[in-house]
Parts: structure tokens; sequence; C-alpha cells
């Protein structure tokens, strides 16, 4: 904590430069005093507005030399009074407006060192929130990368599993072609067997039975094929939109690795929105 200087301090301080012959100037007794400068010069201020000077040591001279010097004192003084009254006016003038100039500084000086404070601390919270930001938002990006591998492998099994299914639907229809094919063989043979033996309409009838199976089965597989469709049409949209999501995590984690290695950047934009 920074010394306090007393009105008694200074006064002290004055009376010993005084008697030690050195300058009375605001450094020196500062040097003596120590605390602020605009604080020594008002108690300097309010010791000359009182009327205080300091004692001048009586220097041990003979009378007869005393009055010569006192007579040429009183000679010089009648002819620097006036000069130097203007001086010491201008002086204390000069020395007044810079105590109000320098107590407005050290105020002002004080106001930016509270605010310089408080900058810092704000700029180490952002800088501690785009720390945590930035983690947050690369554990989402790691999770969504999962997903979607995830997300890729079901798409590769659906794939393949539409695939298979295409391949069964195409075997159910060459059955089916077969199958067709069989009937109308088996309804020609029918119309000619009908009057020769009674044995080949149940043959037709086990064959038109067979057909019928085969149609339902294709059916079946059909419908199969576009439920599996659906899915792989579902999943493409989730995978799409997986993957935008992905990017946009990727360009804040981007944007928050650049703010930690310049962290400047935030102190000047934030500096840019209080303008």
């Amino acid at each position: 904590m920074q010394q306090v200087a007393t009105y008694e301090a200074v006064v002290a301080a004055i009376r010993k430069l005084n008697e030690d012959g050195q300058k009375i100037t605001a450094d020196n007794v500062l040097r003596i005093t120590g605390g602020a400068k605009g604080t020594v010069l008002q108690h300097m201020r309010a010791y000359r507005e009182q009327g205080a000077a300091p004692a001048a040591a009586a220097n041990e001279i003979p009378p007869d030399f005393q009055g010569a010097v006192l007579r040429l004192i009183g000679q010089a003084q009648a002819e620097a009074r006036q000069e130097l009254g203007d001086q010491i006016i201008h002086a204390q003038t000069s020395e007044t407006d810079a105590l109000d100039t320098l107590v407005v500084a050290e105020a002002r000086i004080e106001a930016l060192a509270t605010e310089l404070a408080a900058a810092q601390a704000q700029a180490d919270a952002d800088r501690q929130a785009a720390k945590e930001a930035a983690a947050v938002a690369l554990e989402k990006t790691l999770g969504l990368e999962k997903a979607l591998e995830g997300l890729q492998v079901e798409r590769r099994q659906l794939i393949e599993a539409v695939e298979a299914a295409r391949i069964e639907t195409a075997k159910s229809q060459f059955q089916v072609e077969r199958a067709d094919t069989a009937a109308q063989k088996a309804e020609t043979e029918l119309a000619n067997l009908r009057s020769r033996f009674p044995a080949a309409e149940k043959a037709a009838a086990i064959a038109e039975q067979h057909a019928r199976d085969l149609a339902e089965a294709l059916a079946k597989s059909e419908a199969r094929t576009q439920a599996l469709e659906g899915q792989l049409d579902e999943l493409r949209r989730t995978n799409s939109t997986l993957e935008k999501s992905l990017a946009v995590a990727e360009a804040q984690v981007e944007f928050l690795r650049v703010q930690q290695k310049n962290p400047e950047l935030t102190d000047r934009n934030q500096a840019g929105g209080e303008t």
C-alpha cells in the first residue's frame, strides 16, 4: 500500500530541507515524505497560504558587517520587490494550475487503472469461456462423428439389404415368370388331358396353387423392398442433416481454436464493440 504524506510530514520535510540548505521543491519534499505528489503539492500550497516560511538559521556575522549587508539588502529589496512579487504571483498561479492538473490526472489515472483491471478480468473470463466452449464443441463434434460413422455403417447394411432384396425380387419374378409359363403350359396340357385323364385336373390345380404361392411371395418381397428403400431414403436424409451439423460444429471448433491461438483478436473485438 502506498504511503500517505500528511501535512505535518510535509512541513517537517520543508524545515529539514531549509536547514540542510537544499532547494524546497515538491520532488525534494516527496523524497522525504513519500506518498502522492498531488498530496504533497496540496500541503505545500496550504503551508504557503498560511504564511509559514522556513526559518533561516542565524548566521554568526559581526554587527558592522551585518549593518552594511542589511543596507545593501534594503536597497536591493526596494528594486526587486515588485519584480519578485510578480514572479511569486506568477509562480503561485502556475503551481496552482499544475496542482489542479495533477489532481485531475491522478484521478484519471486511478479511473483508467480501475477500467484496465475490469477489462483484464473480463478478457480472462472471456478466454476461459472460449476454452470451455471449444471443449464442448469438440466433444459435440466427436459425438457427431461417431454417430455419423454408425449411420454410415447402418446405411451400408441397408444398401446391402436392399440389393439382397432386389436379387430376391428378381429371383421371385423369374420364378413367377416360370410359373406363368408352367401354368400356361399346364392349362394347355389340361385342355388336352381333361378328356383323357381325370388326374390331370388335380395336377393343374396344384400348379395353379403353386403359381398363386409364388405370386404372393413376390408381392411380399416387393413390399419388403419398398420398405427397405423407404428406410434407406430416411437414412440418407438423416445422414445429410448430420453432415451439415458436423460441418457447422467443425467451423465453430476452428473459430474457437483461432481465438485461443490469437486472444488479442477477442480483446480487439470487445474494444470495437464497446466503442
